[in-house]
């Protein structure tokens, strides 16, 4: 009896030591995300009812994750796509591409288009603007497990550019 509770002390102690191998590699901790789009006008009076100006919208990705996103160039970037209502469009309007973001590290896309608050396409039925990370079809492949983003729904962002005329 006392030779058998040795042995199975023995047995758990090395299965223990085993499963705490310290070479063993755990998952990186990788989240990017769409975490902004902002809005700024500029040649404008801001006494004007009805104004034109020139806006600029801006799109930030945000490795939100604990871990760095280390990739190759062209595997992945963020489109910015205006989606217009008024005109039935939905057209991509910039894009950028990134490779690297440490934790808390931005990337970002902007755009610049006329304004007229007094048009029924900016001032009534304003577009809205999205962005979405964009990947290549084999990144979740090619054996870099440093570029896998493991959160994908917060991938795409949509905001209603209806604040430029406030």
């Amino acid at each position: 009896m006392k030779n058998l509770l040795k042995t199975s002390i023995l047995l758990m102690g090395a299965t223990f030591i085993i499963s705490c191998d310290p070479e063993e590699e755990s998952t990186p901790n990788v989240d990017l995300a769409v975490t902004d789009i902002s809005f700024a006008i500029t040649g404008v009076n801001p006494a004007m009812q009805d104004f034109e100006g020139t806006a600029t919208i801006t799109a930030t990705v945000t490795n939100v994750g604990m871990d760095a996103y280390v990739s190759d160039p062209g595997q992945q970037g963020v489109l910015l796509y205006e989606d217009d209502w008024y005109l039935g469009t939905n057209l991509v309007v910039a894009d950028q591409e990134f490779t690297t973001l440490e934790p808390g590290q931005t990337a970002t896309v902007s755009y610049s288009r006329a304004w007229n608050q007094s048009s029924p396409n900016e001032g009534e039925f304003p577009p809205s603007y999205r962005a979405v990370i964009t990947f290549d079809p084999d990144i979740y492949i090619d054996g870099l497990e440093t570029n896998n983003d493991n959160v994908s729904y917060n991938n795409e962002r949509t905001e209603n550019a209806a604040v430029l005329n406030q």
